[in-house]
């Protein structure tokens, strides 16, 4: 599945189908910052999670002044992580460019569109993430993970994200397959923020990434 193709919109309509009574429960009595937008739909995943070599596990679709929901929804093709395309909503493009920068640097834009998935644990666009918040949708996204690891992708579990060591597939990968994010560490994936060992071989199963233009 690729983001946004017909897979991608019968797995967001079957996760809303899922969520839908939580949803209204959770947004009756949530705080703005925690409020989750539901208009535009869920966003499981972004960029090619059935071939990227590297997937990153994190907590929500984060919003902010910048970053609207609906930009989760803007696809490019030959772009499966479409927020590196040059016509990416700004913040949009600005948030993830920012985080991705050290790798765009080494391999390009499309390059790294092709190599790095993200999967989040709620699918729910929101500013703020709870970490108590567990909606009926994660046994499917545990699924789309565990399909990753059976195929031998490496992960990157994010800050406030631990809820994915609670997941099988997560937890019993070897370290050559699995860092953590530091607790201090800034917003770019580099050496810094997942340790040198950890980094080297991320960059090297990138770098390998064949992928058709």
């Amino acid at each position: 599945m690729i983001q946004c193709d017909n897979d991608f919109q019968r797995l967001t309509g079957s996760l809303a189908d899922e969520d839908a009574a939580w949803l209204a429960l959770h947004n009756a009595h949530a705080r703005p910052s925690g409020r989750l937008y539901t208009a535009p739909g869920p966003v499981p995943y972004l960029g090619a999670l059935a071939t990227a070599p590297v997937v990153l596990l994190l907590s929500h679709p984060e919003i902010d002044p910048e970053t609207s929901p609906h930009d989760y929804r803007f696809a490019r093709e030959g772009w499966p992580l479409a927020a590196l395309h040059p016509d990416a909503p700004t913040g949009f493009a600005r948030r993830w460019g920012r985080r991705l920068a050290p790798l765009v640097r080494l391999f390009g834009a499309q390059h790294v569109a092709h190599s790095v998935a993200i999967v989040f644990l709620s699918p729910w666009p929101s500013v703020a993430f709870d970490i108590r918040l567990e909606f009926p949708s994660r046994r499917t996204l545990y699924g789309l993970v565990g399909r990753a690891a059976d195929r031998d992708a490496a992960f990157v579990i994010g800050p406030d994200a631990d809820g994915w060591f609670e997941h099988p597939a997560v937890a019993d990968l070897p370290a050559s397959r699995r860092a953590t994010t530091y607790a201090d560490a800034t917003e770019e994936l580099d050496a810094g923020a997942i340790g040198p060992e950890a980094w080297d071989l991320l960059r090297a199963r990138v770098e390998v990434h064949a992928w058709l233009p």
